[in-house]
């Protein structure tokens, strides 16, 4: 049904006058006595008596009007909404990450958006690759962070972060008195270790590899990089950690990073999304800010 068609009809109710009603819509009266016979053709009832004082709706017409009236108020609800969502006004934004990401990245680009955006509610889920990518397919969350490549799985796989990775010692350690320190001697310290399945772990593991080196001296294997860090504090060990999980201790003093030898070590972080799934004015505008966020902001 024509919603144009239903605003006349309210509007010659309204009048009890088709001229009247023509002119406030800036049609001829023809056109209007046209639009409403195609109205009572298409429900198959009558809705008008005309009278000399005027138009009079019928019972089905009372019935008509009725019902029109919420229909356009509906519909301008609707309108309402919609434009509210365009300019980012309401809507919701759910947002999945890997860990390191959802506590160390997310929260700084989250803030600037909530800042922009006040009225747009945000989640942020926290979980491992596997279950953001079928959170992601499932309509659960509408972008997905991880801390690895994506070869597979029909996702689009964008890096939005080059995350570079330091090693981390104690204040007093001795190698902060040293410009740099090899891979093979940092292999012989004990290192604390974040757990197995943890991705920042598995490439640390292969960097080493790479260098031809098969034996790390894993000392602690921690479940959090609050855990490695406090560690690395308490001189248990050193590690290899993102630069940008390591700030406040670095400001604090309390935990110094040594240059490598090989030179610097470095993952791009990944955001996923869905090929052909529409993205929302907030969605898009999420991108664009986590996309552009460079290490002066996030790194002090």
């Amino acid at each position: 049904m024509d919603l144009e068609r239903l605003k006349t009809f309210c509007l010659v109710v309204e009048k009890q006058s088709f001229s009247q009603a023509a002119e406030l819509v800036s049609r001829s009266q023809p056109a209007i006595s046209q639009q409403m016979t195609a109205l009572e053709e298409f429900y198959g009832v009558r809705l008008f008596d005309r009278e000399a004082r005027g138009v009079v709706l019928t019972e089905a017409g009372q019935i008509l009007y009725q019902y029109a009236k919420q229909l356009l108020r509906l519909h301008g609800e609707a309108q309402e909404a919609l434009d509210g969502f365009k300019g980012l006004k309401r809507g919701e934004l759910a947002v999945g990450a890997a860990g390191t990401i959802a506590q160390y990245f997310l929260p700084r680009p989250l803030g600037a958006f909530r800042q922009r955006h006040p009225h747009v509610v945000i989640s942020l889920i926290e979980a491992d690759t596997d279950e953001l990518c079928q959170l992601l397919r499932d309509r659960k969350i509408h972008l997905a962070f991880i801390e690895e490549e994506l070869s597979s799985g029909g996702l689009i796989a964008t890096p939005f972060f080059t995350d570079e990775l330091v090693l981390a010692v104690h204040k007093e350690h001795p190698w902060t008195m040293r410009s740099s320190v090899p891979l093979a001697e940092v292999a012989k310290e004990p290192f604390i270790c974040h757990d197995p399945d943890n991705p920042l772990q598995r490439f640390v593991e292969e960097t080493f590899h790479a260098a031809g080196i098969d034996h790390l001296n894993r000392f602690l294997t921690f479940g959090s990089t609050e855990a490695v860090k406090a560690g690395v504090e308490s001189s248990l060990g050193v590690s290899i950690l993102s630069l940008y999980t390591i700030t406040k201790e670095r400001t604090m003093g309390t935990i110094a990073v040594v240059p490598i030898k090989e030179g610097a070590i470095a993952r791009e972080l990944t955001m996923l999304s869905v090929p052909g799934r529409y993205q929302s004015p907030a969605t898009q505008e999420l991108t664009k800010l986590v996309t552009t966020w460079s290490d002066d902001d996030l790194i002090l």
